[in-house]
């Protein structure tokens, strides 16, 4: 979760306006750490990382740029 800390400039000001991860079952504590660096977490039960997207863009409102990054 290292990358989420790093969605911040030196001052500690945000560099987006919202990181949403979606949680589909990870055993690595994401959401927890997730939730700690500011990001939104939604949850998905059932496995698949396309599902994961799809789910997280549900929940958006509104964007001007939309970023995947799976970190394996």
């Amino acid at each position: 979760m290292k990358s989420l800390t790093q969605t911040r400039d030196k001052t500690g000001t945000p560099l987006f306006d919202t990181i949403m991860v979606c949680d589909n079952g990870s055993q690595d504590n994401t959401a927890q750490c997730a939730l700690q660096a500011g990001a939104s977490v939604v949850y998905q039960h059932t496995p698949g990382y396309g599902l994961a997207c799809l789910t997280a863009i549900a929940q958006l409102k509104d964007f001007d740029i939309l970023l995947f990054y799976g970190w394996r």
